[in-house]
């Protein structure tokens, strides 16, 4: 069963809300935690009495990166940070890099938490085989001109400017280049700052970039098809 504090209705019947899982645990079952922000309520998860408790850590943002245009959530992360002594807590602790390993391990000693064993597992990269696109036709398609593709989240991280600037350098090689972001609006300072990028700083035309938002599962497979390169 999946539990999360926020999910779209539309998921209702396959995600509960996470405040009946106290009532909803019982002493056979396993909890897969994941943690990559502030969770107020790590220390009822950690009290579960059940069989075992994995938790499963792949990274916090920087507050760095976040906090010109999203201070809340960069105090969010400066807080998470602090609270990575407490997944020690954890019958298993797993991350997603040897990376975020050495960093939760530093993590676990500056704040005199004991330290076990910490696995390892990087996020399978699936082969070709297994990689299909309803409707696509393979080495078929061949785009009529050179068509960027982002999907994620419009969050300052990201760095959305940088791909601004590589869609502003590539029409020095082709002016046909399009990009298409996909994702949710960006938070309107973000955003500001985003729109001042693309029309004061670079100039990019109307058309040059797309800002589609959320978009349906057809669009989205409509947008990997006729990209050039995502």
């Amino acid at each position: 069963r999946l539990y999360a504090d926020e999910f779209s209705l539309a998921m209702n019947e396959v995600i509960h809300r996470r405040d009946v899982l106290r009532s909803e645990v019982g002493p056979d079952d396993i909890i897969l935690y994941f943690f990559s922000i502030f969770d107020r309520d790590l220390n009822d998860v950690l009290a579960l009495k059940c069989q075992r408790r994995i938790v499963y850590y792949h990274g916090v943002t920087s507050p760095r990166l976040l906090q010109v245009f999203d201070t809340e959530m960069s105090v969010q992360c400066a807080k998470a940070i602090r609270q990575l002594p407490s997944l020690s807590g954890f019958d298993r602790v797993v991350t997603n890099s040897e990376a975020s390993a050495a960093n939760l391990q530093q993590a676990f000693e500056s704040g005199g938490a004991p330290i076990g064993t910490i696995k390892v597992i990087p996020p399978k990269i699936l082969g070709t085989g297994e990689l299909s696109i309803a409707g696509s036709r393979g080495n078929e398609i061949t785009p009529l001109e050179p068509n960027l593709l982002y999907v994620g989240r419009i969050r300052s991280h990201k760095r959305i400017e940088d791909l601004l600037h590589l869609v502003a350098h590539y029409r020095m090689i082709d002016p046909r280049v399009r990009c298409e972001i996909i994702g949710s609006p960006a938070t309107p300072a973000y955003g500001d700052y985003l729109n001042w990028v693309q029309r004061r700083q670079l100039n990019l035309p109307e058309d040059a970039v797309s800002w589609l938002g959320d978009v349906s599962e057809s669009e989205l497979v409509r947008a990997y098809g006729e990209a050039t390169v995502y």
